[in-house]
């Protein structure tokens, strides 16, 4: 039986997208190898495997994203930085109602990951003028109020970045069958130009 913390799902087609948007916009780029079946980067370490084998992908993983934090930070400061954490998610994933509406999802765990500016905002407006259905859960949402929380409001990665390095961390999750697949290239094609317009014109090149 597979252990109850692990992931039975992956991303998928995220990497091509990531890859587009660091060729037209001069981002680094961290590539997680290993399946998520197997090792989920987005977790603590504690819980992101269970076999000790895939220990040395997780610490170099998360060692290489705060090495090009820490020589960003200093180069241009840590206040003018953002981080995302590409994933995708299917159809209708659970604890998002009505989720096939949407385009993208961002977590920051209720505004929890950026404490610089409003960068999650100016994101999900960008993208909305350019034709997106965006989904960005609002900090009402955190407080309960009879609301069901959501499955994506950031996870471990953005806040861990976030909490002990004091950079915006904003994770987007992106519609597989719309975007993340060979039948959707051209569609992906066009988010990776779009995200990485927005990056150039809010970010340092």
């Amino acid at each position: 039986m597979r252990p109850a913390w692990m992931v039975v799902s992956r991303d998928i087609g995220t990497w091509p997208i990531s890859r587009d948007i660091a060729t037209l916009f001069p981002a680094n780029v961290v590539r997680g190898l290993v399946p998520r079946t197997h090792l989920d980067y987005n977790r603590p370490a504690a819980l992101a495997f269970e076999q000790q084998q895939f220990a040395a992908s997780y610490s170099a993983y998360h060692g290489m994203v705060f090495q090009h934090l820490w020589q960003m930070a200093r180069a241009v400061g840590p206040e003018n930085l953002l981080v995302l954490d590409v994933h995708s998610f299917p159809n209708e994933p659970y604890g998002i109602s009505r989720a096939n509406e949407f385009d993208l999802i961002l977590g920051t765990k209720y505004r929890a990951t950026v404490p610089h500016g409003e960068p999650d905002r100016a994101f999900a407006a960008f993208m909305q003028a350019r034709g997106y259905a965006v989904h960005l859960p609002d900090e009402e949402s955190a407080h309960g109020n009879g609301r069901q929380r959501e499955l994506f409001d950031g996870g471990f990665t953005v806040r861990d970045i976030a909490s002990r390095h004091h950079v915006n961390a904003l994770q987007i999750e992106i519609r597989a069958a719309k975007f993340c697949t060979r039948n959707s290239a051209v569609a992906g094609t066009r988010l990776s130009a779009d995200i990485a317009a927005f990056l150039a014109a809010n970010y340092w090149r």
